[in-house]
C-alpha cells in the first residue's frame, strides 16, 4: 500500500503536520538559545494562523528588546508576535479578534504555557508550574 493509500484514510487535521512550518522574525530578533518549548509553541501558533488566518506567524521578539527584569524572554522562553491584520500593513487586528486567536492557540498549547494578548502584540512563554 502506497503512502497516498494510507493519507486518504487520514482524517484531514492529522494532515497539518505535514505542512512546512514557515516562521517569520521580524529584522533585528535574536534567538540565542530560545528552548525546544518556545520553538513547540511557535509551530503550534504559526500552524494556527495558517489554517484560520491563513498566513505565517511573525516573530517580533525572543530574548531581545526590552521586557521586565525577570521576564522569560532573557531565558529564551518566551516570545512576541504581531498582530497586524496583514505581514506588513502596520494595522492591529481588532480587539476580539485578537482575544480569540489567543485564546485558540493557548488552548492548543495547554497549561505549561502562559499567553497574554497585549495591546499591540500577543505574548507566549514556557512557564510550567
Amino acid at each position: 500500500m502506497g503512502v497516498w493509500h494510507y493519507l486518504s484514510n487520514v482524517r484531514l487535521e492529522y494532515l497539518t503536520i505535514w505542512r512546512k512550518i514557515l516562521i517569520k522574525f521580524k529584522k533585528g530578533v535574536k534567538v540565542d538559545g530560545i528552548t525546544k518549548e518556545c520553538i513547540y509553541a511557535m509551530s503550534v501558533a504559526d500552524n494556527y494562523f495558517n489554517l484560520y488566518l491563513d498566513r505565517d506567524i511573525v516573530v517580533t521578539s525572543v530574548n531581545d528588546g526590552r521586557h521586565m527584569k525577570k521576564s522569560k524572554h532573557y531565558e529564551g522562553n518566551a516570545f512576541d508576535l504581531r498582530t497586524w491584520t496583514t505581514d506588513t500593513s502596520g494595522v492591529q487586528i481588532d480587539k476580539e479578534e485578537k482575544q480569540c486567536i489567543g485564546t485558540n492557540i493557548y488552548k492548543r498549547l495547554g497549561n505549561k504555557y502562559d499567553l497574554l494578548v497585549e495591546k499591540d502584540h500577543i505574548h507566549i512563554e514556557y512557564d510550567p508550574k
